[in-house]
């Protein structure tokens, strides 16, 4: 019997569509054909593939009528079409010499061909399975396959399309056919295969999105016949709700066999797929009570105050109004991510790699009505919204606008957040607020607790990442992934994580936070290699001082070199003098309170410490009696604080 790895996956690719090209390329039995379009789609249109699987006893010649009905229809222009070609038979226990594979090993076949054919060679953004009769068996163990080996390919699937699949198994199969073939033992009425699949499809599978139980969304449709010989109403169904379900009179073979471009059994199929499309795709029409004219214009002239205001008023007042098309599958509380363009990732080879969603503003829905959902902002591409919102006023500069009226404001706005919205899977938002929970409870100081739950925070997000990678929060946890072996002190490897995350988002508002812990990190390794020379230290210290970083990381640093080697306190700069006395002469050792302004505290204290002696002898002498172990280093870096002061040095860099 053969397995899966025993069959080659040959496959012919076209690059038009004739009928007689088909024909001739399935004569040579090729598992996979491809059918291309000729017209080259936008870098940042998504690529797409509908893949049709035949039935039991038949080929994939089967499906090239409703190919040759669908192949021109406009609403199918953005997908290129696929057939695979298994075989199959009802008497191969008959033929001497000929054992096929059982159904299971094709789908693992159709399975590895989505996998490594389509989604890693070809780049498929996307792919949609339709299937005859058992071909619709085959599409869905094919998928379970994938959700148990690579769930990144997994959750690739658009849309599932059955047309009279026989879920249960067909009352027509007599325990006698079964000796006759093994695909008819399959599609026995509940025989011990179907049975497993089933217990798989309504424990884990939903065709509503946001399903309770933590279920996968897989958009699922059903076209049955009433007058279906081989395959009962029921069967067919499954356990679709109605609106999911065409039903129709025919035999089962003219189930895929529309008279022309608008029958139904192909009409349905194209209006189905353009209304799964609108359950993630949608459109932002307004924006009401958020910010006017003047506020817009004085948070492009960089007022402070007004931008906060601005701020304020896109969080808490504004309301975010998009046409999600349907109210079926939407729900208080899903998210949506308001984008403006795909980011393009090419390879090495110069082919698209990728397609990655532009920064994005995230909304969550507070209120679903028929055709709307009416969101708040929960957050905010800042960067790349000012720089829209700049071009944007520059524009009606240069068109000689003079004042901008509330209309105008209107336009303006919209190009600020972008047009393009598309909603998250209640899975995906769910598990990214499960890590944002783990993260809230790591403790804040180095301990070994600290170190476990950073690891199992790493292992969940490395889950979500696996699960997930498409998703358009997948970016802020790549970003943390890098932060989090960061934290751990792999440097090695979070340098190599921050590097990808680098290439993979050019366009990310984390992109900055990349660049500084990749230039941090050969610091942080010539501290460790160096067994902690204070040398190392002081230079870490510097460095993070310059980027800004944890200031009482960046203190202690400092401070510990110059007492292990006081002659660093000359390589020292003198803003690090300046936090070092706050800290350790003034705070730890004087129990100064620095109050609201510790630099005028500072300025007002040297002043009078370089003027009067005598309180200057009187904080010498505090000194000594407090930190009597260290009073001398403490005093040589008093003194060469108030060198700087007295030199005029400002605690600056």
């Amino acid at each position: 019997m053969a397995t899966p790895s025993d069959i080659p996956l040959r496959q012919v690719t076209l690059s038009e569509w004739s009928m007689d090209e088909v024909h001739k390329a399935l004569a040579d039995r090729p598992l996979l054909l491809q059918i291309k379009r000729t017209s080259v789609l936008d870098d940042a249109q998504e690529k797409r593939i509908i893949v049709f699987v035949h039935g039991l006893n038949s080929g994939a010649t089967a499906w090239l009528p409703f190919l040759t009905e669908a192949f021109p229809e406009r609403e199918l222009q953005a997908f290129d079409f696929a057939l695979f070609n298994y075989q199959t038979s009802v008497v191969s226990r008959l033929i001497p010499f000929q054992r096929l594979p059982r159904v299971e090993a094709w789908a693992e076949v159709l399975a590895s061909a989505i996998q490594m054919t389509l989604v890693d060679q070809e780049r498929y953004d996307s792919y949609v399975l339709v299937g005859h009769s058992m071909g619709g068996l085959v599409c869905k163990l094919a998928f379970r396959h994938l959700h148990e080996v690579d769930m990144a390919a997994a959750m690739r699937l658009h849309s599932l399309f059955t047309y009279g699949t026989p879920n249960h198994g067909s009352d027509r199969v007599t325990a006698l056919s079964t000796l006759f073939s093994p695909d008819l033992a399959f599609l026995r009425a509940f025989s011990e295969s179907l049975a497993n699949l089933q217990v798989f499809w309504n424990s884990r599978i939903s065709p509503f999105p946001g399903a309770p139980g933590n279920k996968l969304t897989v958009h699922e449709r059903a076209i049955i016949s009433i007058k279906d010989y081989w395959v009962a109403p029921q069967s067919g169904i499954n356990s679709l709700p109605e609106k999911f379900v065409l039903k129709i009179a025919s035999s089962h073979s003219q189930l895929i066999k529309p008279a022309g471009p608008r029958d139904t059994r192909l009409a349905w199929f194209m209006a189905q797929l353009q209304a799964i499309e609108r359950q993630s795709e949608c459109s932002l029409v307004e924006i009401r009570d958020g910010p006017g004219a003047a506020d817009f214009v004085a948070a492009a002239e960089g007022n402070e105050d007004a931008a906060h205001e601005f701020i304020d008023k896109l969080f808490n007042q504004a309301l975010f109004v998009l046409d999600i098309g349907s109210a079926d599958g939407t729900a208080t509380g899903d998210m949506f991510s308001l984008y403006y363009s795909s980011t393009v990732v090419r390879g090495p080879d110069g082919q698209v790699a990728d397609r990655i969603p532009g920064p994005a503003n995230l909304l969550t829905a507070i209120q679903v009505k028929e055709r709307v959902s009416y969101c708040k902002l929960k957050t905010f591409a800042y960067k790349r919204a000012f720089e829209g919102l700049t071009h944007a006023l520059d524009e009606m500069e240069q068109r000689g606008v003079e004042a901008l009226d509330e209309d105008q404001i209107d336009t303006v706005v919209l190009s600020l957040f972008g047009r393009l919205a598309r909603k998250i899977p209640r899975s995906e938002a769910d598990a990214a607020e499960a890590l944002k929970t783990m993260n809230s409870v790591i403790p804040a100081e180095r301990s070994a607790a600290r170190d476990k739950a950073l690891r199992e925070l790493l292992a969940a997000s490395h889950d979500f990442l696996e699960k997930s990678p498409r998703s358009v929060l997948a970016e802020g946890v790549a970003y943390d992934v890098a932060w989090y072996t960061f934290q751990l002190g792999q440097y090695e490897e979070a340098e190599d994580l921050f590097e990808r995350f680098r290439a993979k988002y050019p366009f990310s508002v984390s992109r900055e936070g990349a660049d500084d812990y990749i230039k941090e990190i050969p610091y942080r390794i010539r501290l460790r290699d160096s067994g902690n020379a204070p040398e190392s230290q002081l230079e870490l210290a510097k460095r993070l001082l310059k980027k800004e970083g944890n200031l009482e990381e960046t203190v202690s640093l400092a401070f510990d070199a110059y007492c292990r080697e006081p002659a660093l306190l000359d390589r020292t700069t003198g803003l690090l003098r300046y936090l070092i006395t706050i800290e350790y002469v003034f705070s730890q050792t004087l129990g100064m309170e620095l109050g609201a302004d510790p630099k005028k505290t500072f300025a007002d204290w040297m002043t009078r410490y370089l003027a009067d002696m005598e309180w200057r002898q009187q904080k010498q002498a505090a000194i000594e009696a407090k930190a009597p172990d260290r009073a001398k280093l403490l005093l040589q870096l008093l003194d060469a604080s108030s060198a700087d002061w007295k030199d005029g040095v400002p605690p600056k860099q």
